[in-house]
């Protein structure tokens, strides 16, 4: 994970804190090139200024590739992605991210960004077998949007992948390195101006690997087919996404006329 320092990070220990992820699809007059230039130029400095921001993440996707046959893919082309937490209730999402989405980056924003969903989430890791303070630099990594099967429910959906999924995951032979899942709880419109990606996404799985032979090395075992073959029972759609992590340290430096005059 590159770590660039825009400010010291600060995070509040003991206080609430608000987990989001928001799929950013680019503006159809802008290339993939285009949008990440502007996404990773002027995004870190405006999060900067509304000192509710106390991680920031953008993650930079691999090109699409072909995967083995499996669930349904969901038809979702994206150009980024990007984790944002913010100081607060989850239940006040919607209102302190409109506190942190100022006039200059909502400008920046419109500016490479054509459709967009926002999503609120919790976090659980499931297995880790890495030390503590590991950071995932030079690791394969895999994001996994996940849609329930027709007729689930969210309640029932999230159950069986925590119950069953999860536990059928810990059987393999190699398996992840790390596995996370990320439950979501909301759904933000984006702003105005901004079209809204048609996608309604239960969870993410995330997934870090040393390397493509380690992430493909249980698909052919018993172990893998199982996990496979559960997958087709509680989902509908799904898609992998592979991403480089690049995570900003974000600190109110500087007032909101300065951000603004930015623009």
């Amino acid at each position: 994970m590159s770590r660039c320092e825009v400010a010291p990070l600060h995070p509040s220990r003991g206080g609430l804190m608000i987990r989001l992820l928001t799929l950013l699809a680019r503006r159809s007059d802008l290339t993939h090139a285009q949008f990440v230039q502007i996404w990773a130029d002027e995004a870190p400095v405006l999060m900067a200024t509304a000192g509710l921001c106390r991680r920031y993440v953008q993650y930079r996707l691999h090109p699409d590739r072909v995967w083995p046959p499996g669930t349904p893919q969901l038809d979702l082309l994206l150009d980024g992605i990007e984790e944002l937490w913010l100081e607060g209730p989850p239940q006040r999402a919607a209102e302190i991210l409109g506190h942190v989405r100022t006039p200059a980056y909502l400008k920046h924003l419109r500016n490479h960004a054509g459709a967009m969903v926002t999503y609120v989430f919790d976090e659980q890791r499931i297995t880790n077998a890495l030390p503590a303070d590991a950071t995932g630099d030079g690791m394969l990594k895999r994001l996994v949007p996940l849609v329930r099967k027709q007729g689930w429910s969210h309640e029932q959906f999230v159950q069986h992948w925590v119950n069953v999924h999860a536990e059928l995951l810990k059987k393999l032979h190699q398996g992840p390195r790390r596995y996370c899942q990320l439950y979501v709880n909301a759904e933000l419109p984006p702003p105005d101006g901004i079209a809204a990606l048609d996608v309604h996404i239960d969870g993410f799985s995330e997934s870090w690997f040393v390397d493509e032979a380690e992430m493909n090395a249980d698909n052919a075992t018993p172990e893998g087919e199982a996990l496979s073959a559960d997958n087709r029972v509680y989902l509908s759609r799904s898609k992998r996404f592979v991403f480089d992590e690049v995570e900003y340290h974000v600190r109110a430096e500087m007032t909101r006329e300065q951000a603004d005059n930015l623009a």
